[in-house]
């Protein structure tokens, strides 16, 4: 990536929140995929918006780049799938938590 991100604090909770936009259902991921399919379908029907749909796909990967590079300096591995958090109470993320007084 061009552009140099401000150096993070680790924060791992942070973090794991950030992965569902990278892999989770309704993601940046899922977007590449869906721009992808309809590249390919446009290719020869309609070159133009074939066209739109590669520069946006482009542009969602440097989206994902970007939150990857944040998980990672968060101190999470940054998969391309989210954290499900299921196993009762004690592992649901408040807001108020990630950010102490």
């Amino acid at each position: 990536m061009t552009k140099t991100l401000k150096k993070l604090n680790i924060n791992p909770k942070i973090g794991r929140l950030l992965l569902k936009d990278i892999g989770g259902i309704n993601s940046k991921m899922n977007n590449v995929s869906l721009y992808f399919y309809n590249m390919i379908l446009t290719k020869e029907t309609n070159p133009e918006l074939s066209q739109l749909f590669r520069q946006l796909n482009l542009e969602e990967m440097k989206h994902i780049e970007l939150l990857a590079d944040i998980c990672y300096q968060l101190g999470v591995d940054p998969r391309l799938w989210e954290i499900c958090f299921n196993t009762g109470l004690q592992d649901i993320i408040f807001i108020q938590d990630l950010f102490p007084k």
